[in-house]
């Protein structure tokens, strides 16, 4: 009987090796959706554009002015919303990052993600004043080609009410122009019928440094998602009060530059202040100059000089043409076909408000006879 091996015992299995936990995905799946359904949404605000009866009744008279509420309640402080909002979104992007394996590539992929959601919310926090009625459509104005004569009687009558208007210039402090020029804006929108968006006018005009927006031939400008306006106080005192006029009029909910002007212009030159009325006049005086039978006086033409002067002294011609290039083309594309020469239409909205209401003309009228 021999003797039998002993029998090796089995080995006991082994553990599987941990699993290394997979990699968190650089976009989710809804970061991915909302950048996939931005030409969708494109689609979408096309197809309002056949329809601005309703954009009207819905977004203009109710969510417009709810989130210009909103957004006047949070611009009383003083830290602006938009650049808080702005750095507080850029802070988060990076903090997240920094625990990701790829901290670059995730920072870039959620900021795409980022982008394309603000890309959502520019139609409804902004854009879609561009499909709403315009002021000479809300008003019944006749924009069509006007006669060459009653085009410069028009004009001879701005340019005679701006050299009787011209006053001394006296430096108003910041917080007085604001009253005065939030004043003006908020009685002819009222007077008008145009005051949906009131509630929103109440707020500060916040100032950049100086020459920083005249680099680019700029005055002033208003933030689509936060409505909040920004003027740079290098321009000249008497175009001052216009371009703050003018950025009220955007929070107000209008979009197209030349209806912006023509509430600039009304409504200052409505104003019971000399100075506000000669800034209105001052403003559009060089654009009816070149049709106006009444030359402007020598003292008008010196500070037409003196704020052209301020504009040339730090104006950088490369980056206004760019700025004016692409903002030429966003124009376009929220549906105002002049573009860039929308500024230049307040002409023939000023004269067609004349022709319409002759209440305005007869004010001007009374300016020019120095009554």
């Amino acid at each position: 009987m021999s003797d039998t091996p002993p029998l090796a015992p089995e080995p006991l299995p082994s553990s599987p090796p941990p699993s290394e936990p997979e990699p968190e995905p650089v976009v989710g799946r809804l970061g991915m959706a909302v950048v996939v359904a931005l030409p969708l949404h494109a689609l979408a605000l096309w197809l309002l554009t056949f329809a601005p009866g309703l954009v009207e009744a819905v977004y203009g008279q109710g969510v417009f002015p709810l989130l210009s509420a909103l957004w006047a309640l949070l611009d009383q402080t003083p830290a602006s919303p938009a650049i808080s909002l702005v750095i507080g979104l850029l802070a988060g992007l990076v903090v997240h990052a920094r625990g990701q394996a790829k901290p670059v590539r995730t920072f870039l992929w959620r900021l795409i993600v980022a982008l394309a959601l603000l890309g959502h919310l520019f139609p409804i926090c902004w854009g879609l004043n561009y499909w709403r009625p315009s002021i000479p459509q809300r008003k019944g104005l006749d924009l069509s080609d006007p006669p060459r004569a009653a085009l410069e009687q028009s004009a001879g009558l701005i340019c005679a009410a701006t050299n009787r208007a011209r006053v001394e210039w006296t430096e108003l402090t910041r917080a007085e122009l604001e009253e005065r020029v939030d004043a003006a804006v908020r009685a002819f929108l009222a007077a008008e019928g145009l005051d949906e968006g009131l509630s929103s006018l109440r707020r500060p005009v916040r100032r950049m440094p100086a020459g920083l927006f005249l680099t680019g031939g700029w005055t002033g400008i208003c933030l689509p998602w936060t409505t909040e306006s920004w003027v740079d106080p290098g321009v000249d005192p008497r175009v001052l009060p216009v371009t703050m006029a003018h950025e009220k009029a955007h929070q107000a909910g209008f979009a197209r530059e030349s209806d912006c002007d023509l509430v600039a212009f009304l409504a200052l030159v409505r104003s019971e202040d000399p100075q506000l009325r000669y800034a209105a006049l001052f403003d559009v005086s060089a654009l009816f100059g070149h049709h106006s039978p009444v030359g402007l006086s020598a003292e008008v033409l010196a500070d037409h000089g003196v704020a052209a002067k301020r504009v040339e002294e730090v104006k950088i011609e490369v980056v206004q043409q760019a700025t004016r290039a692409v903002y030429h083309t966003y124009l376009q594309v929220n549906a105002v076909q002049p573009g860039i020469d929308d500024y230049e239409w307040v002409e023939r909205l000023i004269h067609a408000w004349l022709v319409k209401f002759p209440a305005e003309k007869e004010r001007l009228q009374r300016i020019a006879a120095g009554s």
